[in-house]
């Protein structure tokens, strides 16, 4: 598992009906029509996040977490990168990102068609 967590990259497929987030860890599904809102944010949210069932080992934040301000959240999070998509939907905000920017602005791309 821990092995699968390291080397399997995080990936984002956006289609007509759905969004999946694929990961080492843990991978969701998120219907279109819970989307209420994406956004480009330069960094995380400063807040403090509580791991659920997930991942934290320093370098990224994968899986269920819940954060004070935030609350209920997914995260797929390189932490040492910039940039950050924020997906708020009906029950909960998922945070999203890559080590390769040019990857995570066509995934914000994808997301505002």
């Amino acid at each position: 598992l821990m092995f699968r967590i390291d080397f399997t990259p995080i990936k984002v497929s956006v289609g007509s009906d759905k969004i999946e987030i694929t990961s080492g860890y843990s991978d969701m599904e998120i219907d279109i029509d819970e989307v209420q809102s994406a956004e480009l944010l330069p960094k995380l949210p400063n807040d403090e996040y509580k791991r659920v069932n997930g991942s934290d080992d320093g370098q990224k934040k994968i899986g269920k977490f819940r954060g004070k301000k935030t609350g209920k959240c997914r995260m797929y999070v390189w932490l040492d990168q910039e940039n950050v998509i924020e997906i708020n939907t009906t029950d909960y905000t998922v945070f999203i990102n890559s080590k390769d920017t040019d990857e995570m602005n066509t995934w914000y791309q994808e997301l505002l068609k």
